[in-house]
């Protein structure tokens, strides 16, 4: 099954908005006598990196490596945060001033938010810290600018400038209200909100759709993905494709930092040369993880692959299966694919669908939709609707994918997926049978007929249960 890359020799520089999360956590059982606000009993307090901060500890925790370029002040907590930084594994390149740094306490009373003391001033970046960044990004694979609007990345088009001029990609978790300040950027992650503070309110789909498509032509981006809470990701390309990613979110406690943990993933993902689509999956479900938890959270990769073994059925739909096997070639593994069906799996389908596994190493199932059936078989088939089959062949060990279609034949399916080998069951007398075999022979894949077993099929077994009533 799919699993997250290796990213161990990942290294991505992370310039923007660093600032210390303090959570200060008590409990309370009266209101105070001076005015109407509860009374609360101190009883511990944490520290956590929170913004830029968040997302490289978010990148350490995902495996690679990550340096960090911010504005702090001179303070006690520019070193309470870069201790945090630094025993994780985080380079730091802070630039001192004379402003605090960014510090927002959170008072936790009964595990809930009571109310937020923010401590901040607005940052001025100066030409040492455009130097130091020109400097240290020549080290790096990529760029992340974590915008808080704190000041830091107030001038991103010149951060965005540098970066491309050693041929480093760059992705922008925004916060700016014109979006040219991001101009050129690789990809920009703004939320619904954000993204609305830029083109106006979108009503529907196809309005976010129309305004990404002139935003992208306006901002030189190659990528815009609007993220959007319970109704998941749109990502649209400069190419003018568009994908909608549903939410993985189930169970939402906490979306502090959940912005963070997507640009992260991205980066990652970006950083190992995983297509854009893949990369935003594996974002998407990592703000999944992120927003079950408290605080200013990171997910790991054993958090990612355990979600994924739980959580991912083998039938999904044909983008993603192109990808997924796109990953399985890359370590050499031979794709198998057979289509049918499997109205009611019997014996001969579990025989010959183990043959057909140990012939490489990932097994593909096409199966038909109802109407499919419905034309090849009759208005009385199928006897199973399609995500039951679905369901039956998913329990199957030699089984990996199973991806429906809703032609007679699966001949566009076979094109999209190119297998290295094409197999179906034994009632055939010669390849040229097969739908798909002279396309699968043609770019140097196999084509095989597998052992037949007499009277194993659907129809025999309706005609016995009907002759036995």
């Amino acid at each position: 099954m799919l699993k997250t890359p290796d990213f161990s020799k990942s290294k991505i520089l992370i310039v923007g908005d660093v600032m210390l999360d303090r959570y200060l956590h008590g409990d309370s059982s009266r209101l105070s006598p001076e005015a109407p606000v509860p009374v609360v009993k101190f009883s511990s307090s944490i520290n956590r990196a929170g913004g830029a901060a968040n997302v490289a500890l978010n990148i350490i925790s995902l495996g690679a490596n990550v340096g960090i370029l911010g504005l702090v002040g001179d303070d006690e907590e520019a070193k309470i945060l870069n201790k945090i930084l630094e025993e994780k594994g985080v380079t730091t390149y802070f630039n001192y001033t004379k402003k605090p740094t960014v510090c927002k306490s959170r008072i936790i009373v009964n595990k809930h938010q009571l109310v937020r003391l923010d401590n901040e001033d607005m940052f001025e970046p100066d030409d040492n810290f455009y130097k130091l960044f020109e400097d240290k990004v020549q080290q790096y694979d990529l760029v992340i600018i974590s915008d808080y609007n704190k000041g830091t990345v107030i001038n991103s088009t010149k951060i965005i400038d540098i970066a491309s001029k050693y041929n480093k990609r760059t992705l922008v978790d925004p916060k700016q209200l014109d979006s040219l300040s991001y101009k050129g950027a690789t990809i920009v992650t703004p939320n619904l909100k954000e993204f609305e503070q830029w083109v106006g309110q979108c009503s529907n789909d196809v309005e976010i759709e129309e305004k990404g498509k002139k935003l992208i032509k306006s901002s030189g981006w190659e990528y815009l993905l609007v993220t959007r809470s319970e109704k998941g990701m749109t990502l649209l390309s400069s190419q003018h494709n568009i994908i909608h990613f549903p939410s993985e979110v189930k169970d939402v406690f906490d979306v502090t930092g959940a912005g963070d943990t997507v640009i992260a993933m991205l980066g990652c993902m970006m950083s190992v040369s995983q297509t854009i689509d893949q990369s935003v999956r594996f974002a998407n479900i990592a703000a999944g993880i992120a927003v079950s938890k408290f605080g200013t959270a990171t997910v790991s990769v054993n958090e990612i692959n355990n979600w994924l073994s739980n959580r991912q059925k083998k039938y999904t739909d044909i983008d993603n299966l192109c990808e997924i096997l796109d990953s399985h070639r890359k370590n050499n593994e031979k794709i198998v694919f057979t289509n049918g069906c499997f109205d009611i799996l019997h014996f001969g389908h579990v025989t010959y669908l183990k043959e057909a596994k140990s012939l490489g190493d990932i097994l593909v199932i096409g199966i038909n939709t109802d109407d499919s059936i419905n034309r090849l078989k009759g208005d009385k088939r199928p006897i199973v609707p399609l995500d039951e089959r679905m369901d039956i062949l998913e329990a199957l060990e030699s089984v990996d994918y199973i991806i429906s279609f809703s032609q007679d034949t699966p001949k566009e399916l076979i094109k999209q997926i190119k297998p290295d080998i094409l197999v179906k069951g034994g009632d055939y007398s010669s390849i040229k049978e097969l739908v798909g075999h002279d396309f699968v022979i043609s770019y140097g894949g196999d084509v095989k007929i597998l052992s037949h077993i007499p009277n194993a099929s659907t129809t025999n077994i309706i005609k016995k249960i009907l002759q036995n009533n």
